[in-house]
């Protein structure tokens, strides 16, 4: 998220600008997964509701149903790559960043990012920028649509078999696009 805010900026030697998977704002964000959380099966849906009423969302039955989320909207490759589940197991370990910027859990955005939003800015970026995101994405394509409409030099591609991580689920197609849009 911070990319695009130095990019208003010009650094000297930035030429492109490569933004994955990320929203203009929180507000955008959390209708996308909010969106999505109700597309889930209702067993799943009943897990989250009654453990987030409860207060027991550390229970490992809440975590089972929003890895189910994070199967089909994070990352949709099973198992998980080793670096997936390190930085998860990071988060885990120490959460002070997690909660003090995102906030309590996957759908209750109530950190210090929860204002954010870049919308304002973006006509700022100069540089030619590449927007991507999956078509599984949590990012949905009503997440990353402000970049397309309003990047002076913007790309957007969605990669059709991929969700959040397109850069492991479709390795080879989004290694190919990356470069060639930085050899242009």
């Amino acid at each position: 998220m911070l990319g695009a805010r130095y990019a208003t900026t010009h650094p000297p030697g930035l030429k492109h600008l490569v933004i994955l998977s990320s929203p203009e704002s929180l507000d955008l964000w959390v209708q996308s997964i909010t969106d999505l959380r109700s597309k889930l099966p209702q067993d799943v849906k009943d897990v989250l509701d009654k453990h987030e009423a409860d207060g027991t969302t550390a229970s490992q039955e809440y975590n089972d149903a929003v890895t189910f989320y994070y199967s089909r909207h994070l990352i949709r490759l099973s198992p998980w790559p080793d670096t997936i589940v390190e930085g998860f197991g990071w988060i885990a370990t120490d959460p002070t960043v997690y909660l003090t910027m995102y906030g309590t859990g996957q759908f209750t955005v109530n950190g210090s990012l929860r204002n954010w939003s870049i919308i304002a800015d973006i006509p700022k970026i100069r540089v030619p920028t590449l927007v991507t995101n999956g078509a599984y994405d949590e990012a949905s394509d009503a997440t990353v649509a402000p970049w397309a409409r309003h990047l002076p030099h913007g790309k957007w591609v969605k990669f059709a078999n991929s969700s959040h991580m397109a850069h492991y689920e479709e390795r080879t197609k989004f290694m190919k696009v990356i470069k060639g849009f930085l050899q242009k």
